[in-house]
């Protein structure tokens, strides 16, 4: 089983008039039995068949902090930013593999334990966890007649550079981006009924989730990619009863 120990201190503040929020979190988590899941062969007759099973990870640390706030600049004007660092790093991180890594020292393991590799990224970063996140937004509130009103609202995200491999190879590091949201509401007296449209990842930035590497890297330099979703837009309706 995975275990988590979690150690968080924070506050919570309002300011002027309840017009300025500001919350501040420090946070500690030990993170002991991670899952992951590496490739391994099995021998079937003359044949080679190639499994990902579970493993546990050793020991991570991940430590950081997070401030969030919101500012009413006017009635109807929202401002909102949230920034977010994180420290998180193996401090053991040993598992076997069927493929020696890119990075990590690598012991080969012969019969009766293997023939295995036993793979070493103690000290290194805990995948797909930047070290930075920033989130802004703004919305805006434009009141109509009777009572409805059309609230118009724009976020943007970014995220710094993140290792998403164990293999740790250099190319496995997903780059820094921003990708901005926007909504545009009417409301109907009281918010019964909503109409929303909505864009998503305004840039079209073909982004990159994850970046692996093939069952036969580097012989095949194959380079698995997952994409975060592209542009996309569409309506919203909504009712509240």
């Amino acid at each position: 089983p995975e275990k988590v120990t979690a150690y968080t201190a924070g506050l919570k503040n309002r300011f002027l008039d309840d017009r300025l929020q500001l919350n501040l979190e420090a946070f500690d988590l030990e993170y002991t039995g991670q899952q992951i899941a590496t490739l391994l062969f099995a021998q079937l007759g003359p044949a080679l068949i190639p499994y990902f099973p579970n493993q546990n990870a050793g020991k991570a640390q991940i430590r950081g902090g997070e401030l969030d706030g919101q500012f009413l600049l006017t009635p109807n004007t929202l401002l909102g930013a949230d920034v977010q660092y994180i420290d998180a790093k193996y401090k053991s991180l040993v598992y076997q593999s069927g493929v020696p890594a890119q990075v990590c020292p690598s012991t080969f393991l012969p019969p009766p334990n293997g023939p295995v590799f036993s793979i070493d990224c103690s000290g290194r970063p805990e995948l797909m966890t930047p070290k930075w996140t920033v989130n802004l937004s703004v919305e805006q509130t434009c009141p109509l007649p009777g009572r409805a009103d059309l609230v118009l609202g724009v976020n943007t995200r970014h995220e710094s550079s993140r290792y998403t491999n164990l293999s740790y190879a250099p190319f496995t590091l997903a780059p820094s981006y921003w990708r901005t949201n926007a909504t545009l509401t009417y409301n109907t007296a009281n918010r019964r009924f909503s109409v929303t449209g909505y864009v998503n990842n305004i840039e079209n930035k073909a982004e990159p989730e994850g970046i692996g590497t093939g069952l036969n890297f580097p012989t095949i330099p194959l380079m698995p990619v997952t994409l975060k979703p592209p542009r996309t837009f569409g309506v919203r309706v909504g009712a509240h009863f």
